[in-house]
């Protein structure tokens, strides 16, 4: 499941925030309820991801802010991932800067459980991660990473893989700076 990003959703009051989120998270009523009251955006895979990218990029020419996990899908707490490389376009093509957010919560305070759900036309079982009652999640907000030289430019794969393998490296250390602060 994805708990990390309600927290995420209500703490900056000043901003509205919206998250790109997988399409089969939607499938559970209550967390789809409050995603679409929350304004965010269904990541949808394959032939419908454009229709994502176009809502998300309609939000940040808005002026709103996007939380996207640059992984591009779940990660565990202890998991790292390579970053893709959507995020660089979405940057690039509104013309926004890049914030990296490092989230931490500390293992003590998550437990897992196996989550069923139908998606599809299919059943799922997976091993989830939740909180416990009244966990304490902690982040922190890092630089913003400006790409202005790059606006109005057509970048290559492997410049905006670098760049997004950049922010997420950011992420990470951000992570592992709020860890080190808390514990």
């Amino acid at each position: 499941m994805v708990w990390d990003v309600f927290p995420f959703i209500v703490m900056f009051k000043h901003d509205i925030i919206h998250t790109l989120i997988e399409d089969q998270i939607w499938s559970f009523p209550l967390v789809r309820l409050i995603l679409s009251l929350t304004n965010n955006v269904k990541l949808n895979r394959g032939v419908k991801s454009m229709q994502s990218l176009r809502e998300s990029l309609a939000w940040l020419k808005r002026g709103h802010s996007l939380g996207i996990a640059p992984e591009g899908e779940r990660t565990s707490v202890t998991e790292t991932r390579e970053a893709t490389r959507g995020i660089v376009w979405l940057a690039v093509k509104a013309k926004v800067p890049l914030v990296p957010v490092g989230f931490w919560i500390s293992e003590e305070d998550l437990y897992t459980k196996e989550v069923r759900y139908h998606f599809k036309d299919n059943n799922y079982t997976v091993e989830s991660y939740l909180p416990r009652f009244r966990a304490r999640y902690f982040l922190l907000v890092g630089e913003e990473i400006r790409l202005d030289q790059y606006y109005g430019k057509r970048l290559s794969a492997m410049e905006r893989q670098e760049i997004a393998d950049k922010v997420l490296a950011a992420i990470y250390q951000l992570k592992e700076d709020v860890k080190r602060t808390c514990e």
